[in-house]
């Protein structure tokens, strides 16, 4: 199993306080799907509290989920959808 660093950028643009929750699971997608290279799925449940305006980087580990493709390096991605009905 390959574990990847990851980092998000994330911004709370409200005027309150924010806890965003980033759940052990949650994939992130390649942003270009015809690209060669693994989405990633976080491997520990990642938490921060974002003041009103402030942005942030926050770091974790992912897992590749796709084994045939090559390893993302400063890769932009995005968080995969998933609707249920």
């Amino acid at each position: 199993m390959t574990y990847i660093p990851i980092t998000l950028t994330l911004s709370n643009i409200s005027n309150q306080d924010l806890l965003v929750e980033i759940p052990k699971g949650t994939i992130f997608e390649v942003n270009d799907k015809k690209s060669h290279y693994q989405n990633v799925r976080i491997i520990k449940d990642l938490r921060i509290k974002l003041e009103p305006k402030q942005t942030v980087k926050l770091k974790g580990s992912g897992e590749c989920v796709n084994p045939v493709r090559a390893v993302p390096h400063h890769i932009t991605g995005r968080l995969t959808v998933f609707l249920s009905a």
